[in-house]
């Protein structure tokens, strides 16, 4: 059996119990060292990822971005692989992963992985897939950038794709999705707040239209079936919701309450 990888695996975790244990033992024969970054869970994901021999650092969540970073900082391995708690990759992408580091010539920065959804019972080929992401990388070479909402591994020389899929399962149900969506689209209407941008009558109207369009017919999600006809769907409601919030805050008296004190909580 081959052995382990220099290979340090990064998750940032808060009540994952459910989904950490596949994806710890999708990396069990691969990684080097697993580090899980837990935001005081209340469930037993502390105790499971104790279980697969992963070090647990807990601290509280000040957001995305600074979280993977701080879990990045703690890799004593040349390179670093960042998942999710709802993600694994592939035994495609594993042996892809073996070969790349084990021919690793150090001209190489980061890897390009093709993420694919499971939703809804099935594999999404068209409305979320391609899905291409950085997430192995060298340390000395990525840095993690982007926003809160959307942190970016960002590498400082060549990058290479590597074949076979990582694996994600991002929602358990259709609810899943909407509750997902609320609290998501809230904070985007705060973003968009804090940047000056005011609601209109388009965006409520024009730009769901589009995402709806977009979904449906330039990444063909009808091709996925009944689940990807609602992929389509909710990505109207995500953007609806976006800018019904945005125009809340804006033009009533609660939404301009809840706006303010939001502020102040979040610069406290």
């Amino acid at each position: 059996m081959a052995g382990k990888l220099p290979l340090s695996v990064t998750i940032v975790t808060f009540n994952e119990e459910r989904n950490l244990p596949e994806t710890l033992e999708s990396v069990a024969d691969i990684a080097a060292e697993v580090h899980v970054v837990d935001s005081f869970s209340t469930d037993r994901t502390v105790e499971t990822a104790h279980r697969f021999g992963a070090k647990v650092t807990q601290r509280d969540w000040p957001g995305f971005l600074p979280q993977k970073k701080f879990a990045h900082d703690l890799c004593t391995q040349p390179w670093t692989l960042n998942l999710d708690a709802d993600e694994r990759p592939s035994p495609e992408l594993k042996a892809e992963i073996r070969r790349a580091l084990e021919a690793d010539d150090g001209t190489t920065a980061a890897f390009e992985t093709n993420r694919k959804c499971f939703y809804l019972g099935r594999w999404i080929e068209h409305a979320w897939y391609p899905d291409w992401i950085v997430r192995l990388g060298r340390r000395g070479m990525v840095d993690w950038g982007g926003s809160d909402l959307h942190p970016q591994l960002i590498p400082r020389g060549q990058v290479r794709r590597l074949q076979g899929d990582l694996l994600h399962y991002p929602y358990r149900n259709f609810q899943a999705q909407l509750q997902r969506i609320v609290k998501l689209e809230r904070v985007n209407a705060e973003v968009l707040a804090d940047r000056g941008v005011q609601a209109r009558w388009h965006h409520l109207l024009c730009h769901p239209t589009w995402a709806l369009c977009k979904k449906l017919i330039l990444k063909q999600s009808w091709r996925d079936g009944m689940p990807g006809v609602m992929i389509a769907l909710s990505s109207f409601v995500a953007v609806f919701a976006k800018y019904a919030y945005l125009w809340e805050m804006q033009h009533t008296e609660e939404g301009k309450r809840r706006a303010a004190t939001e502020r102040v909580d979040k610069h406290a």
